[in-house]
């Protein structure tokens, strides 16, 4: 049994703060691991609304290095001094998205969470490369997937993320990162944006697991500008996974909106802030 709490989403429950952002809290054998932190304000209110003390988490896990992940980081180095960092390297580099009106707006860590980021004791921070198997795990339960790789044919790639403002430097975000939990049921994938690819990461994590079942799958999964036909490819992989259940957020999109026919017999969730959820 394990307790998920969303303290940042695109929508929230009454009584707490909606953001472009995402972040959660994940309570698994008395361990709490925190994943993501949204950009910033919501995440302060919605902490104090949900009564969460930063101070007892254990762990925290940040998915990539956009600012709608880990704005709420200064708060959490002001109150918690203990926990161990989790991220892939190249996470605090300077990022940008091309706008459709050719606008480049800075999506990378701003610069207090960079800050904060960069004064992190060795000790805390354990800052993966390409070269982490995926294998080592945080609880017996819970593991990451370390760096997912890309393949063109298999998931959409988008194009409108850079390095630089000049657009010469493409940002595959190779930091793209998210958390497996293990269940009798079951493999279930928590993801945050999962710029990665869903069906990439989710081959990644049945490799991790001997094919092992796919339950379910929570969090951002980036495909608000997935077209047509890209969706229809999703929805048959993600149908012949035989998945029972997907709570879409954050960058999803409306793929995923009910009904859903394309996903028979899957029950989908939606997700909001402030919301609690327990699954056995």
């Amino acid at each position: 049994m394990f307790k998920l709490t969303t303290i940042v989403d695109n929508q929230a429950l009454p009584g707490f703060i909606a953001e472009h952002g995402y972040s959660v809290l994940l309570e698994i054998d008395e361990v709490r691991i925190l994943f993501d932190t949204g950009q910033g304000s919501a995440f302060a209110k919605n902490i104090q609304a949900l009564e969460i003390e930063l101070g007892l988490v254990d762990f925290l896990v940040l998915s990539h290095g956009h600012y709608d992940h880990t704005g709420g980081l200064p708060l959490f180095l002001e109150k918690n001094n203990r926990a161990k960092i989790f991220c892939l390297e190249g996470i605090d580099k300077p990022r940008y998205r091309a706008k459709p009106n050719g606008i480049m707006k800075y999506i990378g860590m701003l610069d207090a969470s960079r800050e904060g980021f960069a004064k992190l004791a060795p000790d805390r921070l354990v800052c993966l490369g390409n070269d982490f198997s995926g294998k080592e795990t945080i609880t017996p339960d819970v593991g990451i997937t370390g760096f997912v790789e890309r393949n063109a044919d298999f998931d959409p790639v988008a194009t409108s993320f850079f390095l630089d403002t000049e657009q010469k430097i493409p940002d595959k975000i190779v930091d793209d990162n998210s958390i497996w939990i293990k269940t009798d049921k079951g493999i279930i994938l928590l993801c945050g944006c999962c710029h990665a690819g869903l069906r990439n990461t989710l081959k990644k994590v049945r490799q991790l697991h001997k094919e092992a079942r796919v339950r379910g799958i929570i969090g951002g999964m980036h495909l608000a500008a997935a077209d047509s036909h890209q969706l229809q490819q999703i929805f048959a992989f993600l149908q012949s996974l035989e998945l029972e259940f997907l709570i879409p957020a954050h960058c999803s999109g409306q793929a995923f909106r009910q009904p859903c026919p394309e996903l028979s017999g899957v029950k989908i969730f939606e997700s909001f802030a402030g919301s609690i959820i327990e699954i056995e």
